[in-house]
């Protein structure tokens, strides 16, 4: 979750998933309990191994006071254990990433 003051924002996102079939992911406001903008749509087999999904979005907002959102992520089939991101065996890992450009 991140909160934001008031102000125009660009806030772009990706959301890797892992062999958990169909998969999207949502901006939601929890301030105002409801969906922003959905991302796009991507695939990644639950049968094929070392096939990855990403779901990515942009959305505008114009807050006129403090308000909190969160990229919330939704798949057709989860995988147990890693099905929204597999390890590389790396330290540390990155898996979902948000930037937010505050525009006015």
């Amino acid at each position: 979750q991140f909160t934001l003051i008031a102000g125009t924002y660009i806030i772009e996102w990706q959301c890797p998933f892992f062999r958990s079939n169909g998969g999207t992911s949502v901006l939601y406001d929890v301030t105002g309990s409801a969906n922003v903008e959905t991302g796009t749509s991507s695939y990644s087999a639950i049968t094929a191994n070392y096939t990855v999904g990403l779901s990515t979005g942009i959305a505008r907002v114009v807050i006129s006071a403090a308000n909190t959102y969160d990229i919330r992520m939704k798949v057709s089939s989860g995988k147990t254990n890693n099905g929204f991101g597999v390890s590389a065996n790396g330290n540390p890992e990155t898996y979902s990433v948000v930037k937010i450009t505050k525009v006015a």
